[in-house]
This record gives structure tokens, sequence and C-alpha cells, in this order.
């Protein structure tokens, strides 16, 4: 097996009790990495300094203060890194103790070096106990969801393929490691010459919600991707630092449309179940509305919808606007 060396790039903001979970599940790691860089675009100076000193005594730690923005602190990252093999993790993700072996793994089996990024797979916390009849509404909407998603070509479990709208399936759903072609950003791998290659698009809105899809998917063109579902992650999702519905569900329209443009064949076929996709993402945010009686995801949508409409003209082939 040929020398390598691992970095573990944590892009993070506003969240230091979920980024102190996240390093201490990096540091108990059965493979530890060579090097941590943390990416801090928080608003404030909230971070300790003694996390950074007793990282150290483990791992090489590399503390960054830079602009918000996801794909900027990626970009940020890559340059600090020095790794073969350079890891990106969300700041509110735990590792089980072989993450980064398993997905090592791959890497060093694969001799033609054809593999471009391996991902593994997301736990989610058990939810507490309800009452019956909460649990039973909360399953309703959980289904009615899943057929929207599946009948308007929108994001869904199923085979890590991309989907004629854009919008990915994730793997999540198979047991075995596999090619695919969407790896989730947060708990993801990849060789460094690919990300020198291809670099994170910092024209994503907001805080680059979708930045995972666009990066996989030109990827994915060229390189083989893999999930593996042996190694595993806690998503134990902050209610820290959350953007409000609207703000969220309008970069979500304004980032998919753009995606769209700039990286799908502008066939017919792709712009009829592109913009069927909205259509399902409107009904989606009004079934949220009513049964949160909150109307900012719907304002959001309609914002959204209101954007790419006005503004259609700026969203191009080039990945800039």
């Amino acid at each position: 097996m040929a020398s390598r060396s691992i970095s573990v790039i944590v892009p993070t903001k506003d969240r230091p009790q979920d980024l102190v979970r996240c390093l201490d599940s990096v540091l108990n790691q059965t493979l530890q990495p060579d090097e941590i860089i943390i990416v801090d675009a928080s608003k404030t100076d909230m971070f300790n300094s003694a996390l950074i000193t007793r990282a150290n005594e483990k791992v090489r730690t590399i503390y960054l203060r830079t602009a918000a923005g996801l794909t900027h602190q990626k970009n940020t990252g890559v340059e600090a890194s020095s790794g073969d093999i350079v890891f990106f993790l969300d700041d509110d993700t735990i590792l089980e103790k072989d993450f980064i072996k398993e997905i090592v793994n791959i890497f060093d089996h694969n001799q033609e070096r054809k593999v471009a990024g391996v991902c593994g797979k997301i736990i989610t916390p058990k939810k507490q106990d309800v009452w019956l009849l909460r649990f039973i509404l909360i399953s309703v909407i959980q289904v009615v969801q899943k057929i929207i998603s599946i009948v308007f070509l929108l994001r869904k479990k199923g085979d890590g393929t991309f989907r004629a709208s854009g919008f990915p399936n994730y793997p999540y759903i198979t047991s075995k490691v596999k090619r695919v072609e969407f790896l989730c950003g947060g708990l993801t791998g990849w060789r460094r010459e690919i990300l020198i290659e291809f670099k994170f698009d910092e024209n994503l809105n907001g805080y680059s919600y979708y930045e995972d899809v666009d990066f996989s998917y030109r990827v994915s063109r060229k390189y083989e991707n893999i999930f593996t579902p042996y190694a595993k992650a806690l998503h134990n999702v902050s209610l820290v630092a959350r953007i409000d519905a609207a703000t969220r569900k309008k970069m979500m329209i304004d980032n998919s449309h753009y995606l769209f443009k700039k990286n799908l064949p502008q066939t017919l076929k792709h712009k009829l179940a592109f913009y069927w996709s909205i259509i399902g993402l409107c009904l989606s945010g009004t079934l949220q509305a009513v049964v949160t009686r909150n109307m900012g995801a719907l304002k959001g949508l309609i914002a959204g919808l209101v954007s790419i409409t006005l503004h259609s003209d700026k969203f191009g082939t080039s990945g800039t606007r």
C-alpha cells in the first residue's frame, strides 16, 4: 500500500459546541488524519483556543478565519491543506470510529485511481417519543412528501444517480459498496488532484446550498464516485445558526435553477423535468406551510420563482452570474 496523507477540513460558523463534538469524533478515529483544518466564518470570535491546543497534541491542527460561504470556506481549506486524500465534514456530524479508515480503504484498493470521491452513510438520530396522534400526523406528512419527491423528480433516497430534473437520488438505502454519482458534501473524502481540477462554485447563493449536488455532478461526468455503508456518521442536525424557512426556500429555488442552467443539457426533456420539479417544490412548500402554520416556506418559494423568472438571463452556463 502506497504511503498517503490525510487532511480533514471542517467549515464552521457560529457552532462552537457542535464543532467540539465533531472534532472529538475525528480525534477518536482508528485511522488518524495527518492534519485538521478548521475554516471558521463565525460572526464573533467564539472559538475556544484550548480546543486547538488539545487537538494539536494528537493531530496537526490549523485554524483559519474567513468570510462566510460554504464553497469559499471549502476552497480556502483546500488551499491550506496538504493531504493526498481530503475529507470535508459538516460541523454537526459525529463520526463512528472507523469512518476515515473505511473510506481510505476504498482509495487504497483503487490502483487505477479512477475513484474521485468516497462518501459514507448518514445515521439519523432516534426521534424522541411523541403522542400517538402526532406520530400518525408526522407519518402521513412524510408519506405525502415522499410521494411528491418521487412524482415530481425531486431529491429522494435511491441509487445515488441524478434525476432528469438535476435533483439527486441519495444512496443511503443501499447496504453495499457501490458506484454512484451523488456524494453528500458533509461526509466525503476526495483525492487531492480532483479538488485541484474542480473548484467549488462560489457563485451559489446564500451559504451555497446544493454545493454538493454541483460538485458531485461535475466530477461524476469524468470520474467514479463511490458510496460505502460501512463508513457511518451521525448527522446531529444543529438547531444553531439556522436560516429561516423563507430564506432557505428562496435559496433552494435560486441555486437549483442556476445549477440546472449551468450543468444540465438544455434539451426539452431536461427542461420539462426541471420545471415539473419546481411545481413539486411549490406543492411541498404549500403543504409545509399549512401543517406548520408558518407561511415562511411558501413566501420563500414565491420569492424564488419571481427571482428566476425576472433574472433568468443572468443564469448562464459559464458558472458566473
